[in-house]
């Protein structure tokens, strides 16, 4: 009993955890995408002012037109977590290792087709959520990330000429992600129900 108490928790600890992750990760990318200007030199800005912030929880900067210093701490988040996409991983793995922990709970590493499902599964839904498709159209150069909705559209070249601009959809990124972890569930379910009606052999 006090062993299984105590996986609970554990359970609940990581899903706090892996849910402050993937809203962080959301809203952080929405602001960025909105608020992050770089200059030709490299130096990154707040489009405008006072100040916005990524930590400890992504606040958007104020409504003055004019460009706003990045602080360091800020400036770190961006350059080494969300530019290159690192919380993007960080939110998926730590649904993996949520995923897993729940597999080991309920004694499914006793049932290999179902570990080897949700493996297989989760590796598509990276693959699904991270793979881009570009999209050569005249004056709208763009790539598009997510399936079975686009959540994540980087535009590369508009009428005005080459451009950097990300878009993000907040509302299709949950919308993947329901689709791809709850067809999961759904599906761990079906070899569940089918391994009940065998025969034990």
């Amino acid at each position: 009993m006090g062993l299984h108490k105590k996986s609970v928790l554990i359970l609940i600890v990581l899903c706090i955890i892996s849910t402050y992750f993937t809203l962080y990760t959301v809203r952080a990318h929405t602001i960025v995408a909105r608020y992050v200007y770089e200059d030709l030199e490299g130096k990154t800005w707040w489009r405008t002012t006072p100040s916005g912030s990524l930590f400890p929880w992504p606040k958007e900067p104020g409504m003055l037109q004019a460009l706003s210093k990045m602080d360091e701490v800020d400036l770190f988040i961006y350059r080494s977590l969300i530019k290159p996409w690192v919380l993007v991983g960080l939110s998926i793995s730590m649904w993996i290792v949520t995923g897993l922990f729940v597999s080991r709970m309920v004694k499914v590493r006793k049932t290999p087709a179902v570990v080897s499902f949700i493996t297989v599964w989760l590796a598509a839904m990276f693959l699904a959520l991270t793979w881009g498709s570009k999209f050569d159209w005249p004056d709208y150069v763009h790539i598009n990330y997510g399936f079975p909705m686009a959540w994540a559209t980087h535009v590369l070249s508009t009428i005005a000429g080459p451009a950097d601009i990300w878009l993000i959809d907040t509302a299709a990124l949950f919308i993947d992600l329901l689709f791809w972890l709850g067809s999961m569930v759904i599906g761990v379910a079906i070899i569940l129900r089918f391994r009940r009606g065998r025969p034990l052999g």
